[in-house]
């Protein structure tokens, strides 16, 4: 039910983490301005309903999509 996520940016730039539940309901979103090196979060999703939820990572020039299975 719980999860860190870890990334490692080499230069300054924006971050937006969005935890999405499989039905496209947003979970969670988290906007970073301005940051590099490194950042970690904890997410717990104990308090939701088991199954498939996608994080995805947006920065200045690349969109990431990683799928979470909660079992």
């Amino acid at each position: 039910g719980q999860f860190n996520l870890e990334i490692d940016l080499e230069e300054k730039q924006y971050l937006i983490i969005n935890l999405y539940h499989s039905t496209g309901q947003l979970i969670d979103s988290k906007k970073i301005r301005t940051i590099s090196g490194f950042y970690t979060r904890q997410y717990d999703l104990n308090n939701y309903a088991k199954g498939i939820y996608y994080l995805q990572i947006t920065t200045e020039n690349k969109v990431l999509t990683k799928k979470i299975i909660y079992h």
